[in-house]
């Protein structure tokens, strides 16, 4: 798994530079292509809590990874995702 990016980035109206957090564009895909995968592994005949008993420990153990840190725009963008693979 990618390690998480850090970056020193001065904080508006200050003159301080703290060190934020946040996961990588790589990291950031594995999960996408996990969640594709895993998608297309089960039928579109089976029902939703199959699907969703698959996906969710995946993508609950990237989250936890990630959690210390910024990551809302992350979380969201994958949010974004998982919404439209899953419906399609």
């Amino acid at each position: 798994m990618a390690r998480p990016k850090t970056m020193p980035t001065m904080t508006i109206g200050t003159n301080r530079y703290y060190v934020y957090t946040y996961p990588a564009k790589m990291a950031l895909r594995a999960v996408m292509a996990k969640v594709k995968t895993l998608c297309r592994e089960v039928g579109t005949n089976q029902p939703l809590d199959a699907l969703l008993a698959r996906i969710n420990p995946a993508v609950r153990g990237w989250c936890a990874y990630f959690r210390p840190g910024v990551s809302f725009a992350s979380f969201a963008y994958l949010r974004n995702y998982m919404w439209h693979t899953v419906w399609r």
